[in-house]
């Protein structure tokens, strides 16, 4: 499967990613000078351990704290999509057992290679393009009068709308189990005296009491995992086990009494494939991670326009530690969770693996707590993202000044579809094939490929032999995200109306 070879691809280029930065020269040079500047400069090597770098941007004479941006990254990444990654696994065979984890495992090094490279290869594309959000990179490399840039902003909305669903129904699974109240009941508890009175803060002037959410969601994350870690070791839920007798029958375990022939890989290892692109997700804040990582500032021009400051090479070097150091932290949650999990309830793995507990479990009612603390306090800045993007698809200024009734709008939306859709296995794994697909895979190769070719001259041949084999493999990305979009949708919608 071509997926699966990508990653012996990208894990060097990951480790010695390109990166671009403008070194401030006395005198203007002239045009082929600039384009083998630039060339040279995306040829950058960014972690590397070769000689030392003496180039610097300005936003280099305060470094930023490279922990806290790693931390702040890890839990934007780890957001509540690993959840539904226990029934991803079960989906990848036709006979569940403990074999079954083979194939996934490999499936999630490939997956989380793959993300962590294009995430990279947004911020290196903003740096290039001088350019500070996501849309901005992709409108300053789409052809003159193209219509995509609403395309890549539909669907920035979009997977930010889905972020929220996702956070919704979880908070609704998890308040009923701890209240033992109906899901819906439960959901509109939580959205009128929660959801609904942090959402309608401004977040400009709270931002300094949420940005200690990262510390609250990793932590959760952490409690979880041991959680599991410590309920499959003892038995708890095996057969016999102390609350074995307390699981309804579809939420007992459930593994086949013998191994398919070979791995008995099936057609459902697409579901997982777009459950772990949804679980991967945070590319659509991959510009400010950038800006956090390496320092640089948004400048605003006289004509009302924004655009990015120099990029350092010291700082994109920094970048490339954040991103690394961060999605190996989000794939050993994920492996974790998604095999204490599956190796707990197997294929009757639900699509958010907390709800497998039993109700009168403390160590589960903690995970529960734990987890609704955390959603509660990031998703204010979620849904204002969700919001504003609203505003501005709706008509700018004007939308501006009824703020508050798109904030009700949208949230009534939410709330309606949170309260219909009880699956978020389903959620994440759609969401992850059409959007995720999108936003992660074929929008970043697709823009920096044009990036590349714009900085060095439209017809011009790219001699450096790293910046040819990431043009090739910017090719297969782009094949890969548009094949995972038609059949991981594909497979996963059927899949939902076979059950």
């Amino acid at each position: 499967m071509p997926s699966l070879l990508l990653p012996l691809l990208l894990l060097p280029l990951l480790s010695q990613s390109v990166v671009a930065f403008r070194v401030p020269a006395a005198h203007p040079p002239s045009r082929p000078a600039l384009r083998h500047t630039r060339l040279a400069a995306a040829a950058t090597i960014l972690p590397g351990d070769g000689d030392a770098l003496t180039e610097r941007g300005p936003e280099e004479s305060t470094a930023p704290c490279t922990v806290t941006t790693t931390i702040n990254l890890s839990k934007n990444i780890m957001c509540g999509g690993f959840l539904s990654l226990p029934a991803g696994v079960a989906y990848c065979s036709v006979a569940p057992t403990a074999r079954t984890l083979i194939p996934a495992s490999i499936a999630m090094v490939s997956i989380g290679a793959l993300s962590a490279y294009c995430f990279a290869l947004i911020g290196r594309t903003c740096a290039l393009e001088n350019q500070s959000t996501y849309h901005g990179a992709w409108t300053s490399t789409a052809p003159d009068g193209s219509l995509s840039g609403s395309l890549v902003k539909g669907s920035l909305l979009a997977k930010t709308g889905v972020t929220c669903l996702s956070y919704s129904m979880i908070l609704a699974d998890m308040v009923s189990q701890l209240s033992g109240a109906g899901r819906a009941i439960s959901l509109l508890r939580v959205t009128s005296l929660g959801i609904l009175p942090l959402c309608m803060l401004d977040t400009t002037k709270t931002l300094g009491a949420l940005k200690y959410t990262s510390f609250l969601g990793l932590a959760a994350t952490v409690y979880i995992v041991s959680f599991m870690g410590l309920r499959w070791l003892g038995g708890a839920y095996a057969a016999g086990g102390h609350f074995y007798a307390q699981l309804p029958p579809h939420l007992a375990p459930s593994f086949a009494a013998a191994a398919a022939p070979g791995l008995g890989l099936s057609m459902g290892a697409l579901v997982l494939l777009s459950m772990l692109a949804t679980a991967f997700m945070a590319h659509y804040n991959a510009p400010a991670f950038m800006r956090d990582a390496t320092g640089a500032s948004v400048e605003t021009q006289s004509d009302g326009s924004t655009s990015l400051s120099p990029v350092g090479r010291e700082g994109m070097r920094r970048f490339g530690k954040v991103v690394t150091a961060s999605f190996l932290l989000a794939w050993a949650s994920f492996a974790l969770v998604a095999t204490f999990g599956f190796l707990t309830f197997g294929a009757a793995s639900a699509g958010n693996i907390l709800t497998n507990y039993a109700r009168n479990d403390l160590f589960a009612r903690g995970a529960r707590v734990a987890l609704a603390l955390s959603l509660l306090a990031g998703y204010p800045l979620a849904f204002t993202s969700l919001r504003d993007s609203a505003l501005e698809m709706c008509g700018g200024e004007q939308a501006a000044l009824s703020a508050r009734r798109m904030s009700l709008t949208l949230l009534a939306a939410i709330t309606a579809a949170a309260s219909w859709l009880t699956d978020l296995g389903f959620v994440s794994a759609f969401a992850g094939a059409l959007l995720g697909s999108a936003v992660i895979y074929l929008y970043p190769s697709i823009m920096f490929r044009r990036a590349l070719r714009r900085q060095v001259g439209d017809g011009s041949v790219i001699k450096q032999r790293r910046l040819r084999l990431e043009l090739v493999v910017s090719y297969m990305i782009s094949f890969l995200g548009v094949a995972f979009m038609i059949c991981g949708g594909g497979v996963t919608l059927f899949s939902k109306l076979g059950h």
